[in-house]
Formats: structure tokens, sequence, C-alpha cells
């Protein structure tokens, strides 16, 4: 190998690097650049500092749009204006001049919850025969219950030239409520048969019998509740006769306190038998009908009503042969019947046999728990003791309706690297709850006249910003429909009674949702349902994670009772829509 070959292989082996001259000169390089970037990094860093950070939030406090901003912590009431193009309310938005990187969150107004009702009408169930049975509820509604005792039968008596009669019997006893019950409740009822009359008999006085007790009762809340109306008291019975002398008189009957009172003369002058009577006839009485009682709230109870005594008009002129329970006409047509209905009357003359009777003369029907007329004679009339009327019970009732609900807003989250200044914001409305309606009708719905959609939820409106996609509202609870199950609640409280369904929640994600009650639902102790607050503790603005009820719908209504007072809920509104940015 050469000298030359030797040199080339060498210099391919060990190239040559940068001098030291070089490496100094690029590390100078270097240095200059970085001196020279100094100041735009500190500017960019500074910039990204001062960039400030907050939110804005827009809605609808009842009827008066907000508008509110939280920049550096510092709460500013914004600009609100009318905007004719859009034709409604709206909130300027105006971001902070070094503002970046927004996030809005648009909610829909939430749909109104539905009012409560009551059908049309009333649906009956009818007792008036001795007896014991079982009812079950077949609906949930406002039930009226009557509850009357049988009447006490007439005292049998005999006279033979002294016109007088024997007592007539006490009527029975009346307990009247009014009660919402829940459906498939189930009640005992008994009705109270009636008093015998007494014979008529020259040996031995016979009072009437006493007539039976009526009776309701059933469980709510875990409690008994029962309505017990008295049957009537047994009418005094008396025997006369003073056709040949030595002359008797014999009274059967009671004091004033309900003691037994008997008075046996033997055979003893007539004139002694006149002033016995005289004596002793104005103290002597049918005997008091049982008590009456209820423990449902607001009740009326009404016991029996006792004859005067012997000697009255009372018994002496009853050419009517009954004694009417007289408060029984209060409840005419409630279950459709009218009571103590006169279907035969005579004046001048009343015929009983071929005896001519000239007084008052009266036929009546549906007279339940009248008392016995009492037997003997009076007015050339021979009266046999009269039985008293069985006892009724009467349920009449309404179905009640508690409505639904409404549906939530939509909900749409949009990022934003930049928005405009003056950017038109506008939130919808919480639609309109319904109303109570007392005649909701079964028939179609064109035929209801508009009956029952006024308990039907108004939807909410849209929410958006100008010129971008609507977040649509929730739907309104629909009408209530009696023949249709899924358009009111099915839901029952601790009470037994219809409570209002809950209103939808909106669905964004935080931590803070409430509840919104429909009437008499939770802690909700209204029969309206509620309106949902925007942010946590009703606050005008609030973090993202307080959002606590924006475009939620409202509940529905109910109905309460308190003791005779009854309350008839209405839907609660939806809640306002939202427009919420953070930066």
């Amino acid at each position: 190998m050469d000298k030359n070959t030797k040199i080339n292989k060498n210099k391919y082996i060990y190239p040559n690097g940068f001098s030291l001259a070089e490496a100094l000169i690029s590390l100078l390089i270097v240095c200059i650049i970085t001196l020279a970037s100094i100041p735009v990094i500190t500017k960019k860093h500074r910039e990204r500092k001062n960039v400030s950070k907050g939110m804005y939030a827009c809605y609808w406090n009842g009827d008066q749009l907000v508008a509110r901003s939280v920049i550096n912590n510092q709460i500013k009431t914004e600009q609100t204006r009318w905007d004719a193009e859009e034709g409604r309310m709206g909130c300027v938005f105006t971001p902070p001049g070094n503002a970046k990187n927004f996030v809005v969150t648009i909610i829909g107004g939430g749909g109104g919850g539905a009012g409560s009702g009551t059908v049309s009408g009333n649906y009956m169930k009818k007792y008036t025969e001795p007896g014991t049975f079982s009812y079950t509820t077949t609906r949930a509604g406002l039930y009226r219950l009557l509850a009357v005792g049988g009447g006490g039968g007439g005292g049998g008596g005999y006279s033979n030239g002294f016109t007088y009669r024997a007592c007539t019997g006490t009527t029975g006893g009346l307990v009247y409520s009014q009660v919402i019950l829940p459906k498939d409740l189930n009640m005992t009822i008994i009705v109270g048969e009636s008093g015998t009359g007494g014979q008529n008999s020259m040996a031995q006085p016979n009072l009437g019998s006493i007539g039976g007790g009526s009776l309701i009762r059933f469980n709510q809340n875990l409690q008994t509740k029962s309505m017990i109306a008295g049957g009537g008291g047994s009418g005094c019975a008396i025997v006369s006769r003073l056709a040949w002398s030595p002359c008797k008189l014999k009274i059967k009957g009671f004091t004033s306190l309900g003691n037994i009172r008997n008075i046996d003369t033997g055979r003893v002058s007539c004139s002694t038998v006149r002033s016995t009577w005289n004596q002793y006839a104005s103290s002597v009485y049918s005997s008091s009908a049982s008590e009456s009682s209820s423990n449902i709230d607001g009740a009326r109870v009404v016991r029996g009503s006792r004859p005067g005594p012997l000697s009255s008009s009372d018994n002496q002129n009853d050419s009517h042969r009954f004694r009417l329970l007289s408060a029984l006409t209060d409840y005419n047509d409630m279950f459709g019947i009218t009571f103590n209905e006169v279907t035969k009357k005579t004046t001048g003359v009343c015929r009983f046999g071929n005896i001519r009777n000239t007084v008052l003369c009266k036929t009546y029907e549906n007279h339940y728990g009248a008392g016995g007329g009492g037997g003997g004679e009076y007015g050339n009339v021979e009266f046999s003791a009269q039985d008293g009327m069985n006892g009724f019970v009467g349920i009449s009732y309404k179905p009640v309706l508690a409505g639904l609900g409404g549906k939530a807003g939509k909900v749409l989250q949009i990022p934003y690297s930049e928005m405009s200044s003056g950017t038109m914001l506008f939130p919808g409305k919480g639609g309109a709850g319904g109303s109570y309606s007392s005649t909701l009708s079964n028939r179609p719905s064109h035929l209801n006249v508009g009956r029952n959609s006024r308990t039907a939820g108004n939807d909410g409106q849209a929410s958006y910003i100008k010129n971008g996609t609507p977040v649509l509202g929730g739907e309104g609870a629909s009408a209530i429909d009696p023949r249709d199950e899924s358009t009111y609640s099915q839901n029952i409280n601790a009470n037994n009674m219809p409570v209002g369904g809950d209103g939808e929640m909106s669905n964004v994600l935080t931590v803070s949702k409430a509840k919104i009650y429909g009437g008499l639902s939770g802690t909700n102790t209204s029969a309206n349902g509620q309106t949902g607050t925007v942010f946590r503790n009703g606050a005008m603005i609030s973090s993202f994670k307080n959002i606590y009820g924006a475009g939620s719908g409202g509940g529905g209504g109910a109905i309460t009772i308190n003791g005779t007072n009854f309350g008839y809920g209405s839907g609660g509104n939806g809640s306002s829509g939202l427009v919420f940015i953070q930066w």
C-alpha cells in the first residue's frame, strides 16, 4: 500500500468536529435569541394571569326577567331589554374584553303541573233493608256517608171512652260525614231494623220495642273510623177502661231521666182514674234513643228525637202515625232520594176504615228512622200501635283526581371560544299550572266543553341565544280524563289522600337538585303543586353546581280535607328556563 492510500483511509475513519471558535459563536447566537424572547414570554404570562373568570345568568323570577353576573366575586345586575325582532324580553350579554373560552348551558322552561278535580255527578249505593253488608270503594273520591238508625215502635194502647193514645216511638239517630277515601277501602255496613209496635191489650200495656242501630265502619290511617246512628226508643203504653165502673188505668213508660215508670190504679172510681191521668200523663215518656257517635273529623251527629210526654201533642195529634226524623230532609237528593216525601195529603177528612177523622192526614215514603205512632183511641179513631221505620245507610261519592307533574325542559351545553358583545339571551318561562275543576266530565273530550282542559298544565317556553338553536321547554301535564288512569296521579299519601304527581327534574349534572313535589306530597303540605327555584336557597345567582331546579316541571294539584273544609289544589308552575354562561 502506498503512502497516499493510507492517508485517505485515516480521513474517513476519523472525521473533523467543530472548532472551539465555532461552538462559541453558536452559543452566542442562542443567548441573543433567548434574551430577545423574554419580553414576549412575560407579556403572554401576564395576559393569561389577568383573564377574568366569571359567570352570567339569565332567567325569569316570576314575571321579572333577571340578568346577573359574577366577575372576580363581584355581583352585578346586567341589562335586559325588549327585542322587537324576537318579540320578547332578553338579557344583553357583553363579555369582558379579555374573556375567552365560554361554556354556555341552556335549559328550556319547565312544563306546568295539572290541577285537581272532582268528577261531575254522584255515584251512589243505598242500603234500605236491615242486615250486615260489606262495601268496597271502587275509586278514590269525596265520599258522603249517611247512617240512620231504625225508629222505635209505638207503644200499645187500649181505651174505651177515654180518648188518649200511647206514646210514639223515638226516631233513630243520624250521622253524616264527608271524607276523602282511597280506592279499594273496605267498609262494614249495618242497617238497623225498626222497632215493633206494642200490642193493644186490655190486660197488659205493651211497650214498643227499640230500633236497631246502623253502622258504617272502616280502617283509615291505621285507625278504625266509625259512624254509629243509634236506634229509636220504645213508645210508652197505656190501658184505660171507663165503660164500666169501677174503672182502671195502667201506664208503662219512662221518666224524663230514662227510668222506668209504672202506674196501675187498679179498680177505682172513674173520677180517680181521670185525676190519676191528669197527674201522671205529663211525666211519662217514650224511652230515649240510643247514643249516636262518630270519630270522623267534622261528622254531624244527631241523636234520635224523643216525643214529649204522654199528654203532649207529639202523641195525641199524631194522626200521621209516625214521628219523622226531620234532619233527614237536609240530605234530600244527595242519594237520589227525597226523604220524608209526602205521597198523599188530605185535608178536612181522613178515613181509617169506616171512621172519619177530621184532622190532617198524610202518607209518607222514604221516612227512614221514623218512630211508630202509639196505639189507642183519638178523634173517634182506634189506632193500632205502629212499627217504626227501618234504618238507612247511603254512600254517595264523586271521584277525586289529582293532577300529574309537568315535564322538565331540555338541556344543551355548548362551548364557544369567543362571544360577541351585546349577545341577546332568551330564557323560556315555565308553563302555568292547571286549575281545579269541580265538574270533570266522563264524556269524550270534544263534548266536555273545556271542563277537563282547565286542569291541564301549559308547556314551558324554549330557551335560546339569538340566532341559535332553540332548546325546547317541557310539556305541561295533560288534562285529567276520568276514563283514562294515565292522565291523573295514582299516588295516595299516609292520610289516604290523593296527592299530586311530582314535577320532573331537568337533566343538569349537578348534585344540588331539588325535588319538585306535587300537592300534599313529600314535604309539601299545600294542596297545590310546587314551583322550583332556579338556584339553591333561592339565590339570584350562584355557581353551576348550585343550579337547583331550572327548567323543572311543576308538581300537580291534590285535594285535602280539614274537618268539613276542603281544599282543592292547582298545579304548580314550571320552573324558569336558564341561559348560564361560564368563562
